[in-house]
């Protein structure tokens, strides 16, 4: 990953970035991690913990558009997503 795109998702993903502060707003919402591979300069792991899956459900039920909109917004800066949730979003 380029540094300027490394830069603009640290600040996208990280605690105190746009998802973290959305994420935030909701019941059950526990904290979000951002880890950096130290072999591999341009390799991020985010961890968004919640309370349980409901929470995350409920989360997306009250939120979604504005979850949506970050999704459009950020597109590219993530190779990945997955939930690691039982049935995967």
């Amino acid at each position: 990953m380029p540094d300027d795109r490394t830069g603009a998702f640290i600040a996208a993903y990280g605690p105190d970035g746009p998802w973290g502060e959305l994420f935030g707003r909701a019941p059950g919402f526990l904290g979000t991690e951002l880890y950096h591979d130290a072999a591999r300069a341009g390799r991020f792991l985010t961890i968004d913990r919640w309370q349980d899956e409901q929470d995350w459900r409920s989360f997306l039920s009250v939120f979604g558009p504005a979850y949506e909109s970050f999704d459009a917004q950020f597109e590219g800066l993530a190779a990945t997503e997955r939930s690691l949730f039982e049935g995967s979003l």
